[in-house]
């Protein structure tokens, strides 16, 4: 989350404004961030940022004022963190069960839940863990692609 929060915030500070735009979590679960600068600049500084925003693989929308954005992370490292509690739970089920599945919802969950500390992000994954194991009892799969995300969103957690 902090590599993408940023990728957002040198976008930003591009546009000329009268402060520096607010970027925050998003509270839309389908938005990864928000920021004001719709509420700061003119509507061609704000295409501009868009526009910007969007040649770098971010998806944005307008809502209330609010610049809303969504993007994937960058691949993760590979290697694996310390896993301990429901996260390790999470993880090796993924990791028991892979298939090409995404759950872009949840891996915003992990990244917003990575910025408030450890015990929300435990939290995030005593739901997901909950849903997965539920997934399995009914023979669906599991989103087998979001496993290097935990694990690198876990490593940003715990340096």
């Amino acid at each position: 989350m902090a590599t993408l929060r940023r990728e957002a915030e040198a976008v930003l500070l591009s546009a000329a404004a009268v402060r520096r735009p607010a970027l925050r979590r998003a509270l839309p679960p389908e938005w990864l961030l928000a920021t004001d600068l719709p509420q700061l600049a003119e509507e061609g500084t704000v295409a501009a940022v868009r526009s910007a925003l969007e040649q770098r693989g971010w998806s944005t929308h307008l809502s209330g004022g609010w610049l809303l954005l969504d993007c994937l992370p960058p691949l993760p490292r590979g290697a694996q963190p310390q896993l301990t509690g429901e996260a390790a739970c999470v993880a090796e089920l993924l990791r028991r069960h892979p298939s090409d599945l995404q759950d872009r919802a949840a891996l915003r969950q992990l990244l917003k839940a990575s910025e408030q500390g450890l015990s929300a992000l435990e939290k995030v994954c005593a739901a997901l863990h909950r849903q997965y194991a539920q997934a399995l009892r009914q023979h669906q799969p599991l989103p087998g692609e979001l496993l290097p995300w935990l694990l690198e969103i876990l490593w940003e957690v715990s340096e």
